[in-house]
């Protein structure tokens, strides 16, 4: 049924950005795994596959028009991680709400009552389309600010360099903190939940970085006292490496370690990266666990540059 709803919604417009995928019978199989994933969040909260796939279709009607594909994209994060949310071992009778108003109505993207315990979540996705197009053509990468600006151009000689994306991070964390901080504090814990694409170095950087990150002492975000801004009400950051599986599955590239792009991975797929905060409590580790999250600091993942934060990045040879 839902996805005969999506059907009718996005062919009704004039264009969309997934009218190509809701344009045969046999369903694509994208468009069948949205209808599916949907149908299972509607069945454990009544009216939710509905509102998504609504949110989705109400994107529409302006050719290739990018910032629509990065909103559609920030709903593709919700549906997935709030699956997964609900797909989480939870200890005891459970209830979930979707966009609960806080003291004075703002609105994380999930609730979640277990067991006398409290659970907020906040779903965010950058957009990236700009930024990916720039480490494509560039040799020259600076994912923190560690290092002086002026130096790394007089490495790079010239050459234009890629510059951090850590101020949407930076909103990210200010947005979830204003959201939390709206409700009354309770046990359980508060998650701010990160979807990236693969080139996760990049939070990673512009989170833990000692001298300069987010959740450190030595924060570039700073108050006017000079400092370092904290987020009292968040307890745990989770980065989610899959914006690449929207963008390969929607171009009906082959997804070499997924069945389709809401698949969340198995248990051997590339991990997520969990991020404990210095302030809060300790999120539990069932919830990373389901969200496939290993902590930043594991000494196995410290082997690979891909789960270490960067300095700098000198590209060599294709990056796509």
């Amino acid at each position: 049924m839902l996805f005969l709803y999506a059907y009718d919604c996005i062919n009704d417009a004039e264009w969309h950005w997934l009218q190509f995928h809701y344009s045969m019978l046999p369903p694509h199989p994208t468009a069948l795994e949205i209808a599916i994933i949907c149908a299972s969040l509607e069945r454990t909260l009544p009216g939710l596959g509905k509102q998504l796939v609504d949110s989705i279709a109400s994107l529409r009607n302006r050719e290739k028009h990018k910032p629509d594909y990065e909103s559609m994209l920030q709903v593709f994060a919700e549906i997935l991680v709030i699956d997964q949310v609900f797909k989480l071992n939870w200890p005891g009778e459970v209830e979930f709400s979707y966009e609960p108003a806080g003291r004075s109505g703002k609105r994380p993207e999930l609730l979640v009552l277990c067991a006398g315990q409290q659970f907020l979540f906040e779903v965010k996705a950058p957009s990236l389309l700009s930024h990916m197009e720039m480490r494509q053509a560039r040799q020259w990468q600076v994912p923190g600010r560690v290092l002086p600006l002026e130096g790394i151009q007089t490495l790079a000689r010239g050459e234009p360099i890629t510059l951090p994306r850590d101020n949407p991070v930076k909103d990210f964390l200010v947005s979830a903190e204003e959201k939390f901080a709206d409700f009354e504090r309770a046990g359980g814990a508060n998650i701010l939940v990160i979807v990236w694409d693969d080139f996760i170095y990049e939070p990673i950087t512009s989170l833990v970085n000692e001298r300069t990150c987010l959740l450190m002492e030595g924060s570039y975000f700073r108050d006017g006292e000079d400092n370092p801004v904290e987020f009292p009400s968040i307890d745990g950051v989770i980065v989610i490496r899959h914006l690449s599986y929207f963008y390969e599955g929607l171009a009906d590239r082959r997804l070499p370690d997924r069945i389709g792009p809401f698949d969340f991975g198995a248990a051997g797929a590339l991990p997520n990266m969990a991020f404990p905060t210095r302030w809060g409590r300790e999120v539990p580790a069932f919830i990373c666990n389901g969200l496939r999250a290993v902590d930043y600091r594991d000494e196995g993942l410290q082997m690979f540059a891909d789960y270490r934060p960067q300095d700098v990045v000198m590209w060599i040879g294709d990056r796509s």
